[in-house]
């Protein structure tokens, strides 16, 4: 007799189910000729990587900055895959990253954050500095974790800009994006 009462969307699990799939095969038959949706199982690999305008990108930036910007220059295999403005503190902070040429990934954020304030505002992970290096006369910083998730960051100043450098990639790969962002051009 309660049955009786309510509307039968509401008698048991099963209606709910099938609403549910309905649903789904009219979203499917929706969205699916658009074209704005793929499905490709497996991994990436070999896949073409997504190349950005990072001239664009730091031009743009560079428009609203307080700070002088550089477009590094690129080493030759390496593409701009991905810009984003982010912040280091209070402050905004441009971040462009690299797919190197032996398919590591590095990032470069550019702030007027003083170094120490920089490596410790940029995330919420501690990392204590352990050694530097010299690359092309600059001093460079490198801050280490020994927690197996939080990368490593390569840190430098120059001309009243903080550059820190960070992702998975070999050492010889973060020699190679200090050089060219000591090489690059300004950002206009």
């Amino acid at each position: 007799m309660a049955n009786e009462q309510k509307p039968r969307i509401f008698q048991d699990g099963r209606d709910m189910t099938i609403s549910m799939a309905v649903i789904v095969l009219i979203m499917i038959a929706v969205v699916l000729p658009t074209g704005l949706c793929s499905y490709n199982p497996g991994t990436a690999d070999g896949g073409a990587v997504t190349e950005v305008d990072e001239q664009a990108f730091l031009g743009m930036e560079a428009n609203n900055s307080a700070f002088p910007l550089v477009v590094p220059a690129e080493p030759e295999g390496w593409t701009a895959n991905s810009a984003r403005r982010s912040a280091v503190g209070d402050a905004q902070a441009p971040v462009v990253g690299y797919v190197t040429g032996d398919e590591g990934f590095l990032q470069l954020t550019q702030t007027d954050v003083p170094l120490d304030d920089a490596v410790r505002d940029v995330d919420a992970d501690p990392r204590e500095q352990v050694r530097t290096e010299d690359v092309e006369r600059t001093e460079v910083r490198v801050f280490h974790s020994d927690e197996g998730d939080v990368r490593d960051i390569w840190a430098f100043t120059r001309d009243g800009v903080t550059y820190l450098i960070s992702g998975s990639a070999s050492d010889d790969e973060f020699r190679e994006l200090v050089s060219a962002t000591l090489r690059g051009a300004p950002a206009a």
